[in-house]
């Protein structure tokens, strides 16, 4: 069977009051999709969109900073109690309202306000939040935007996460099995005692950026930060961290935020069309902020092409030109296009469905996605 993932589909397409503790790995949103495919069938199960399951998740999906829906209306389905049944074991039965808390967080729909979503952190409390969020400790994220500039911020970001997943990898493993398991904590340690981009070794790029390539190719969740909260999917963690950075810089009017955290009305961006206005990063939603991430990575990749021919590549458009293929052929913010071709493949390699229900998963999210990168 032809690998069914999205990497290989995509490739035809190119021409709580503190954070969440992170001491449940439970996955709901792959054990949804699954009971919905195995109690509907897949083809059933696939037409929902992705914009379907925002407008149950959120009070008011056009917003960025909407508020969280208490009772999505998919609570109430029979997926939904078998997907929260089958994720209990004996002894340790999963609530209903646990897991819609792991839906939640995990599929984007939460914010990153200081003393509510996010433990407070002095002295930037909004800059930290994001990052912390992002599960980025403070040494990192201060190197990756001191190296490559905040005209490249974006690109910093993914090389802050790829070196925060270095660390938290060489955390959890025995220090004579790095060459086994493929840690090389020599690439973190020379990399935050670089003083300047240019001494980047060509091969620290390559493997920091196939560090964060790696991990945009696949659905992780419930994994602990380095403080103790529940991990957020790696493209959000990413786009938190470019959050932080354009906060670091300041706005020239007026702060988009309130001192609660809240948008600013009149001042904080809303994402209609024509609205360029800031967005109040820690009052929006991880979705609102990747696709903010999403327009200003492509608007600073478009500056790196424009200075190429009179400046010469930059450390920052390599790095790029690495993350490429991860950065085209991935697409979290579509959630269930993004998650249903995994699934299914998971499915199908267990027996549970059939290989043309695999590839009606895998197509479907195709057709979907294709020649539209990001939502």
């Amino acid at each position: 069977m032809k690998r069914i993932i999205r990497l290989a589909l995509a490739a035809g397409c190119l021409a709580a009051t503190n954070a969440m503790a992170a001491s449940d790995p439970t996955d709901i949103t792959s054990a949804l999709i699954k009971s919905r495919m195995q109690s509907e069938g897949v083809a059933s199960a696939i037409a929902m969109h992705d914009r379907d399951f925002v407008a149950m998740m959120l009070v008011d999906p056009a917003s960025p900073y909407s508020e969280l829906e208490a009772a999505p209306t998919l609570t109430n389905d029979v997926a939904w109690f078998d997907a929260v049944s089958n994720l209990s074991v004996a002894g340790s039965p999963m609530s209903p309202e646990v897991a819609l808390a792991f839906l939640q967080w995990d599929g984007g729909f939460t914010k990153a306000r200081p003393g509510q979503e996010i433990s407070r952190i002095a002295p930037d409390d909004f800059i930290a939040a994001n990052y912390s969020k992002a599960g980025v400790d403070r040494d990192i994220f201060d190197k990756a935007i001191d190296l490559l500039s905040h005209r490249h911020s974006t690109v910093a970001a993914n090389i802050a996460v790829g070196a925060q997943i270095l660390r938290d990898r060489a955390r959890g493993v025995d220090p004579s099995d790095y060459g086994k398991m493929g840690v090389r904590l020599d690439v973190l340690e020379r990399f935050l005692a670089t003083r300047n981009s240019d001494e980047l070794l060509e091969s620290d790029r390559e493997y920091l950026s196939m560090t964060i390539g790696q991990e945009m190719n696949r659905w992780r969740v419930g994994r602990a930060t380095s403080r103790g909260d529940r991990e957020i999917p790696t493209h959000f963690r990413v786009a938190r961290v470019a959050a932080a950075y354009r906060d670091m810089q300041g706005y020239f009017a007026t702060w988009p935020c309130d001192a609660q955290g809240n948008a600013r009305l009149g001042y904080a961006g809303t994402q209609q069309p024509g609205d360029e206005r800031p967005l109040c990063f820690v009052g929006a939603t991880d979705r609102a902020v990747y696709k903010w991430y999403v327009g200003e990575l492509w608007n600073q990749a478009h500056g790196m092409r424009e200075r190429l021919h009179a400046e010469g590549p930059s450390t920052a458009s390599k790095i790029l030109n690495l993350l490429a293929p991860a950065l085209l052929l991935t697409d979290v913010g579509a959630l269930l296009e993004f998650m249903e071709p995994l699934v299914a493949e998971e499915m199908y390699s267990s027996g549970l469905i059939e290989e043309k229900e695999a590839e009606l998963a895998s197509s479907r999210a195709e057709e979907r996605t294709c020649g539209r990168i990001y939502l």
